[in-house]
């Protein structure tokens, strides 16, 4: 089993400085760590989230999915499942995933281009007094779903791209 030194989530962001911002003066994280404006570490205890700005030529290599080849886009069928590459006329543009400029994941349902999925990916921030923190970030500007059960209490909140995120308080 491989001995991980440190994990990231790493989030695409449209704006590099507005994210740091966000996640520094409003959140509480501190910046670890900066590459000028392609990189900054954002940490706090136990988690260490990469914000990366969304720009052509700046997306990390993912690789390419298996059975693809490197100049096909990634194309859904209206199932949902991925659809055979197109190997006719979908030339590669020279960027690390093979995808199209215009649209990192280029997906494609029934042959047009589609609205990328919704995202699969949340933070949470476990917090000692759920009130008390949301109240403080509500007075900076953000706005909370509440939800509540047996065994926590939730707040929902999105970053400025609209990354999901939210605080818990295990009861």
């Amino acid at each position: 089993m491989p001995e991980y030194k440190k994990a990231y989530v790493t989030i695409m962001v449209d704006d590099l400085e507005k994210s740091v911002e966000f996640y520094g003066k409003l959140l509480g994280l501190y910046e670890d760590l900066r590459f000028g404006d392609s990189w900054a570490e954002m940490v706090t205890k136990g988690i260490t989230i990469g914000i990366h700005p969304k720009r052509i030529g700046a997306q990390p290599n993912y690789g390419t999915p298996a059975g693809h080849n490197q100049g096909s886009p990634i194309s859904l069928r209206a199932d949902g499942q991925v659809a055979q590459p197109d190997h006719g006329g979908s030339a590669n543009t020279g960027n690390p995933s093979g995808h199209d400029q215009n649209s990192f994941y280029a997906l494609k349902v029934e042959g047009k281009v589609a609205h990328p999925p919704p995202p699969n990916l949340s933070i949470g921030f476990e917090v000692e007094d759920i009130r008390k923190t949301t109240k403080e970030l509500e007075a900076k500007g953000l706005r909370f779903h509440m939800q509540e059960n047996d065994i926590n209490i939730l707040a929902f909140f999105l970053d400025p791209d609209g990354t999901p995120l939210y605080l818990t308080q295990v009861r």
